[in-house]
C-alpha cells in the first residue's frame, strides 16, 4: 500500500467501529474501481495491508456481499462483482425515478450552491472536447452532485439515501463514458440546459431533458460494458472465466 493508505489503514479502529470502518474504505475503493470489477478479494490479504485481523475483514467483505458489489464464488472465493449491462439498466432507471420524483413533489428549492464552477474540459480548435482521466472524475462527480441536489428537492432522506447509492453503482462507467469526447459533448450540453430549466423553476424542461439524458444512456451502456470488459480481460485474463460464473 501507499503511505497515504497505510496512514488511513492506521485509523479504522477509531471509535466508529473497526468492521464499519473497513466496509467503507473498501466500499470507497470499490466505487472508485482503486479495487477493479473481478478482482479476488483475500480477506487475509486485506488483513495484512490494514494490519488488523482477519475477523473484521470478513465481516466487512460479507457486508458488501450483501450489497452486490462483492461475489462469493464456492472454493474460489470473493470477487467484485463484474459490470454488466443488466445491472447498470437497474441502476439508472432507479437514478432517474428518484430524480423525476424529486422535481415532481419537490418541497424544497433546487440549490446550485457549488455548482456554478462547472470543471473545466480541453478543447483543441473546433474539434470535439476532449476529457483527460482526472478531469473526466471531476466531471463525474459534478454530474453526482447535481443529481444528489435534484433528489434533495424531495425533502426526504430516503430518496437522497437511494440516489447516492446508485450513483455509487454506476460511477465508474459514468466516469468510464465521459472520456468519449463525442458523447462528452451531449452530457455537456444536456446538464447545461438541466440546470438552466431548473433554475428557472420550469419542471417540464428539466423532466424532458432528464428524459433525453436515460435514453442516450441506456443506449449506450451494451459499447460501454463491451469496452470496461475488454479492458479488464487486458488486465486479468480469468475475468471473463469469473464473471460468466456470477
Amino acid at each position: 500500500m501507499s503511505e497515504k493508505e497505510e496512514q488511513t489503514a492506521g485509523e479504522v479502529t477509531g471509535a466508529e467501529g473497526l468492521t464499519g470502518a473497513l466496509y467503507r474504505q473498501l466500499r470507497d475503493r470499490i466505487v472508485r474501481h482503486h479495487i477493479r470489477p473481478g478482482q479476488r478479494l483475500d480477506p487475509r490479504r486485506l488483513a495484512d495491508d490494514f494490519k488488523v485481523s482477519a475477523a473484521p475483514v470478513r465481516d466487512a467483505v460479507n457486508r458488501l456481499t450483501g450489497e452486490g458489489l462483492v461475489q462469493h464464488v464456492p472454493s474460489k472465493g470473493y470477487f467484485v462483482r463484474p459490470i454488466t449491462v443488466a445491472r447498470l439498466i437497474e441502476a439508472y432507471e432507479m437514478i432517474f425515478v428518484m430524480l423525476r420524483h424529486g422535481v415532481e413533489f419537490s418541497r424544497v428549492p433546487f440549490d446550485t450552491e457549488g455548482l456554478q464552477r462547472v470543471p473545466k474540459i480541453a478543447t483543441f480548435g473546433d474539434e470535439a472536447p476532449v476529457m483527460t482521466d482526472e478531469a473526466a472524475k471531476q466531471y463525474g462527480s459534478f454530474v453526482e452532485m447535481l443529481f444528489e441536489r435534484i433528489a434533495a428537492m424531495a425533502g426526504t432522506d430516503i430518496v437522497r439515501s437511494v440516489i447516492r447509492y446508485y450513483l455509487d453503482q454506476t460511477h465508474y462507467a459514468r466516469v468510464h463514458d465521459l472520456l468519449d469526447s463525442e458523447y462528452l459533448g451531449v452530457v455537456v450540453e444536456q446538464m447545461t440546459r438541466l440546470m438552466t430549466s431548473l433554475t428557472a423553476g420550469d419542471r417540464t424542461a428539466a423532466l424532458a431533458v432528464m428524459g433525453e439524458l436515460l435514453d442516450e444512456k441506456l443506449k449506450r451502456l451494451p459499447s460501454l460494458v463491451n469496452e470496461i470488459e475488454r479492458q479488464a480481460l487486458e488486465r486479468d485474463p480469468l475475468f471473463r472465466a469469473r464473471s460468466e460464473e456470477d
